[in-house]
C-alpha cells in the first residue's frame, strides 16, 4: 500500500521521477520528511565520493600497465590549451556550483515541506554531478597523454567540491526554517 501511495504521488521534474516526500512520512511531520530527504541525499554524495575512489583504482591498474593505454594525445601546444582550459573549468567550477545552488534554492516561502526536500534533492544532484566533472577531466588528460599528477589534481578538486557540498541536516534544516510559511515545528523529534 506504501509503495503504490509513493508510485502515484511521484511527481515528474524534466524527464527524471523524483518522489514527493510529502507522503512518504505523513504530511503533518516536517522534521522526518526532511531528515529521510537529506539521508538519501547524504547516501547519494556518499557514493560520488566512493565512485572517486574506483577512478582512482583505475588510473593506479592502467598506471602500471601502460601496454594497456594507446596514447593518442602527443605532447604540443594542444595538450598544453587543453590542460588550461581543463583546469580553468575545474576552478571555475569551485565558484560556478555555489551560483548553481543559490539560483536553484531561490524561491517563494511555502508551506509544502515535500516541495522543499525535492528542490534540496534536486539540487544535491546537481551539484554533485558537477563536482565529480573535475576528475573526469584528468581522467581524460590521463587516458590521452598519460600524466597522473593531472588526473589526482583535479580528483582532489572533485574531492574538495563533493566534501563543500555535502548535505548535513542542520543545513537543510536551517533552509527549511526560512522558507516554510507555517514556521517549523518548536520540538524537533530526534532521531
Amino acid at each position: 500500500m506504501l509503495c503504490f501511495h509513493r508510485l502515484r504521488n511521484a511527481v515528474k521534474l524534466r524527464g527524471c521521477v523524483i518522489e514527493s516526500y510529502s507522503t512518504s512520512t505523513g504530511p503533518g511531520d516536517p522534521v522526518s520528511v526532511l531528515k529521510a530527504a537529506q539521508r538519501r541525499a547524504a547516501i547519494h554524495t556518499a557514493s560520488m565520493v566512493a565512485s572517486l575512489f574506483v577512478f582512482v583504482i583505475v588510473v593506479e591498474v592502467l598506471k602500471r600497465r601502460p601496454e594497456q593505454l594507446s596514447r593518442t594525445g602527443t605532447e604540443g601546444d594542444e595538450f598544453g590549451i587543453l590542460r588550461i582550459v581543463f583546469y580553468f573549468f575545474a576552478i571555475s567550477l569551485v565558484f560556478f556550483t555555489n551560483v548553481v545552488q543559490g539560483f536553484m534554492l531561490k524561491a517563494t516561502k511555502t508551506d509544502d515541506i515535500g516541495q522543499l526536500a525535492s528542490k534540496l534533492t534536486s539540487v544535491n544532484i546537481i551539484t554533485t554531478a558537477l563536482a565529480e566533472t573535475p576528475v573526469l577531466l584528468g581522467l581524460v588528460l590521463f587516458i590521452g597523454w598519460g600524466y597522473h599528477t593531472d588526473f589526482y589534481i583535479l580528483g582532489f578538486v572533485s574531492l574538495y567540491l563533493l566534501l563543500r557540498h555535502f548535505p548535513f541536516y542542520g543545513q537543510w534544516e536551517k533552509f527549511a526554517k526560512g522558507r516554510m510559511a507555517d514556521g517549523w515545528p518548536s520540538s524537533p523529534v530526534s532521531g
